[in-house]
């Protein structure tokens, strides 16, 4: 697929299961995301970051095979640990209640950065 850039409107609540799975040429996806199924993005490979609203949910291997440099959290999220696996090479940041945190997964830990720290805001 061709696919270079997609923007998810407000109305969109959710990218269900394979949705994107394997689109090697999909390098943005605009908007804030509220929920995102299994492999929904897995094998994206030029997909650098992910923006998340409040109380998103990621499932099962949501980023697998991804290159994800950054993603960003504006405030609580669900992370199923398959999905969270695939982010132990990715900058997170979170807003200020939660970038305190640090996320310990399989003996690897992720650190979590504030918002503020954001290269945009």
């Amino acid at each position: 697929s061709s696919l270079k850039s997609i923007t998810i409107p407000d109305s969109v609540t959710s990218i269900g299961s394979y949705a994107f799975e394997n689109c090697a040429s999909l390098e943005e996806i605009r908007g804030q995301i509220k929920y995102i199924d299994k492999n929904a993005i897995a094998g994206c490979k030029k997909l650098k970051q992910l923006v998340f609203c409040d109380g998103a949910s990621a499932f099962s291997y949501a980023f697998g095979k991804t290159h994800l440099e950054m993603v960003v959290f504006r405030g609580k999220i669900y992370l199923a640990k398959s999905a969270l696996n695939a982010l132990r090479d990715t900058t997170i940041f979170c807003t200020e209640e939660f970038s305190h945190l640090e996320l310990v997964y399989n003996g690897w830990s992720i650190a979590v950065k504030p918002a503020t720290e954001l290269p945009y805001n």
